[in-house]
């Protein structure tokens, strides 16, 4: 033995609290369906299991790396450009990856006080900043979070609709928040939950990504 020191982590690495799923075990049930996870009481559809079953003979073939397939029915299907989509392994995947590619050690990132933790896990362990605009009552507002913006703002975070207050920001809000940010300030607008929503002054914002060069609009298959 040595008295040299054990290895390190980077700053910003042991201030990542670990993320708590939700529950999943209920007195008396057995099985209990974990909804906070959009785990489908009905299981698989018969399509996707056959789709698993007959990948099973390339499995040993490294996949796409740019998703051709799915990239084109996608686009297809949310009338977007094919060359504006990045496909992650889940939203986590690229929230880190836009906290890698944007965020050095002093920049912040801006998010309301109930938005999705992987947003701040990861801008953490790029030694970055977290700043949480405050939901009173549990709505995230543009001014809310415009008053947590500052000039090491890197990036803001908004969830719409959001998980788990339920509230969501009209178009209307949207726009204002992109107008009121610097250029240089990314705004990710994350529509996790966009299928649940039925409002009528909320819209999501590809239209608003498609003529900003600092948007970036999320979806996911999870839910």
């Amino acid at each position: 033995m040595t008295d040299a020191k054990a290895p390190a982590p980077k700053p910003g690495i042991l201030d990542i609290a670990p993320y708590v799923g939700g529950k999943s075990n209920i007195d008396g049930v057995a099985q209990p369906m974990k909804l906070s996870s959009n785990e489908n009481m009905l299981g698989a559809g018969e399509k996707a299991r056959a789709a698993y079953a007959n990948a099973v003979s390339g499995i040993h073939i490294y996949p796409d790396g740019r998703a051709a397939k799915l990239r084109t029915a996608v686009a297809d299907k949310m009338g977007l450009e094919p060359e504006r989509l990045i496909f992650g392994n889940g939203s986590d995947e690229v929230f880190a990856l836009l906290n890698q590619t944007y965020l050095t050690p002093g920049d912040n990132i801006v998010s309301g006080q109930y938005g999705f933790l992987a947003y701040r896990i990861s801008a953490k362990a790029n030694q970055a900043e977290v700043k949480l605009a405050p939901e009173p009552d549990y709505k995230l507002t543009p001014e809310a979070i415009l008053g947590q913006v500052d000039d090491r703002t890197r990036i803001v975070y908004v969830s719409s609709p959001s998980n788990p207050t339920g509230s969501y920001n009209t178009a209307e809000e949207i726009r204002q928040l992109h107008a009121a940010l610097a250029p240089d300030v990314i705004l990710v607008i994350d529509e996790a939950y966009a299928e649940y929503v039925t409002e009528p002054d909320w819209q999501s914002s590809f239209d608003l990504a498609r003529d900003s060069d600092n948007i970036v609009v999320t979806r996911t298959f999870s839910k």
